[in-house]
């Protein structure tokens, strides 16, 4: 039953985003795509539990999150609005491909030394106007047990507009807050449709957003800011999942 509310919640995103979606207000086009994080997030029965405080909406931030699964990018949008930089393939996507780019996302190419110039440049321009833009630095999913090194390049936009650095810990919990298997996590040799048909034969459960506190870039090298971010975010998950998390409920 989750995989077909699933797929038909998907549909009105679809449909909601093709005709004068271009022409909408920023903040009118923020909010429908918050709620729709929402509803994706409670239509396969996750609740977002927030730690610490994001930064203001408009203010410009690079957040940094470790990366576990494809819910890691709705759990992300329910709390701030924010752009994200995918791999090209995620483009080709069924459904989900088009929403992204229409959302906004901006794609890695692989191996073009040009587009990847063009894609520092989008970067740049999205933070010097007060977009909140959200990377993955690890450059894979994995199944949340342990965080991969993190891959410096993408970190440059920051340092080159002197934008605020947002680690951000990403954890997946049973729904009585007890830690438990990863069956949220999609890695390995899974596809995404596998992983959506696990995803949603699951209780309910909790994904933890945990906003620490920023890094400022000034007099940093990239290889030391993601360090830092690094770190930062290993710490956070190495700590027992806190009861006071400020749940936002089954979201809908």
């Amino acid at each position: 039953m989750r995989t077909w509310r699933l797929g038909a919640h998907l549909l009105r995103g679809v449909s909601a985003t093709q005709w004068g979606w271009a022409r909408l207000p920023d903040p009118q086009r923020h909010q429908r795509i918050q709620a729709w994080a929402h509803n994706v997030l409670n239509t396969v029965g996750l609740r977002v539990a927030v730690r610490g405080t994001p930064p203001a909406h408009g203010t410009g931030a690079c957040i940094v999150a470790n990366h576990i699964s494809w819910l890691d990018i709705p759990a992300l949008l329910s709390v701030l609005p924010c752009h994200f930089v995918a791999k090209d393939e995620v483009a080709r996507w069924p459904l989900v491909g088009g929403l992204a780019q229409r959302a906004g996302t901006l794609f890695v190419p692989r191996g073009q030394a040009l587009a990847l110039r063009q894609l520092h440049t989008a970067l740049c321009d999205r933070l010097r106007s007060g977009a909140s833009v959200a990377i993955f630095p690890e450059g894979t999913t994995t199944d949340g047990r342990h965080v991969r090194p993190f891959f410096p390049a993408l970190l440059q936009p920051a340092i080159d507009t002197a934008t605020l650095v947002w680690p951000v810990a990403l954890r997946y919990r049973r729904g009585d807050g007890l830690p438990g298997p990863n069956v949220w996590a999609y890695c390995g040799e899974m596809t995404l449709w596998q992983s959506i048909r696990r995803v949603c034969r699951q209780p309910s459960g909790v994904v933890e957003v945990h906003w620490l506190p920023p890094i400022n870039p000034a007099h940093l090298s990239r290889q030391t800011l993601a360090r830092r971010a690094h770190a930062a975010i290993v710490s956070a998950l190495t700590e027992s999942p806190a009861a006071s998390c400020a749940p936002t409920g089954f979201c809908g």
